[in-house]
């Protein structure tokens, strides 16, 4: 139990931007299912490994703060040589599963980025204000690429930026969320906070907020989604517009963030409003 609660289940959720493109084109053929999910296979298993490097790397700052304790290397239930040994069959059944699943040059190149990414982000980038947000956002622009890849299915440049902007939004929010739990403790959690205030972190949300709901506007009236979708995707935008706002109310009124995924999985409103879009959206592709 303790080697599924390394690699982090709740987290997968993450992942699901590599299914994106197939939600999107409307093309729920047997073949592009069986595709877009052994793409989320592979980047379950990758994740899983930048997880375990970054517990390994991260243990002496884990041991003091006051939930990552609680993970499994840091609290003493697996020991750095057996994590070590986890990491290397991760990585080893990454390589296998990219085999086997005959992945595309260009997606493998997207794996080895993000695994560089991470790596480099866990060996000090994260130290970085800014840009450790931009690395923790790149991650969900490439998982959405690498779907795209994959499947062989064009994505609107719209979907793309709307993707970046949201997962920076998160990125942003979790920072607040630290920021807010260091002030209050008044425990030092990560160098890069020294760059931040809430008020700061407050404002770069609220223009994130604005930019992204208009980019997900333009993507709805754009030819893309009419002729890949259908006309009426528009209507799908007020539960996007209003998913936003309740993110923004969850992480400045009620202060959460630091967990972005137990936040939105666990908020009834915000998964209301997902389901009516999901729901919506997959109507108005049947019908089109």
């Amino acid at each position: 139990m303790n080697y599924i609660k390394l690699i982090r289940p709740k987290q997968w959720l993450k992942n699901s931007f590599v299914i994106a493109p197939l939600i999107f084109s409307g093309q729920f053929d047997y073949e592009l299912l069986v595709i877009s999910f052994q793409s989320l296979l592979i980047f379950i298993i990758t994740s899983s490994c930048v997880y375990v490097f970054n517990d390994l790397k991260d243990l002496e700052y884990d041991k003091k703060h006051p939930k990552k304790k609680l993970r499994p290397i840091a609290s003493g239930d697996i020991s750095i040589l057996m994590a070590s040994f986890y990491l290397v069959f991760l990585v080893a059944l990454d390589c296998l599963a990219l085999y086997f699943f005959k992945t595309s040059m260009i997606g493998i190149l997207l794996v080895v980025g993000y695994l560089l990414l991470n790596i480099f982000y866990s060996l000090g980038l994260k130290k970085v204000p800014l840009l450790e947000l931009a690395i923790l956002s790149s991650g969900f622009v490439i998982r959405l690429l690498f779907g795209s890849v994959e499947t062989n299915i064009e994505l609107s440049p719209w979907i793309i930026l709307c993707s970046g902007l949201l997962s920076l939004m998160i990125a942003v929010g979790k920072r607040r969320s630290d920021l807010e739990q260091q002030s209050r403790q008044n425990i030092v959690f990560r160098k890069s906070l020294d760059g931040y205030t809430i008020g700061f972190l407050d404002q770069v949300n609220t223009l994130l907020a604005s930019v992204t709901i208009m980019s997900y506007l333009l993507f709805s009236t754009s030819s893309y989604a009419i002729n890949t979708i259908g006309n009426g995707v528009l209507w799908t935008a007020p539960f996007v517009i209003f998913s936003i706002l309740r993110y923004l109310q969850l992480i400045s009124v009620n202060n959460q963030g630091d967990d972005p995924t137990s936040m939105l999985v666990g908020d009834k409103t915000t998964i209301t409003l997902f389901l009516t879009w999901f729901i919506l959206i997959t109507s108005i592709i049947n019908l089109g």
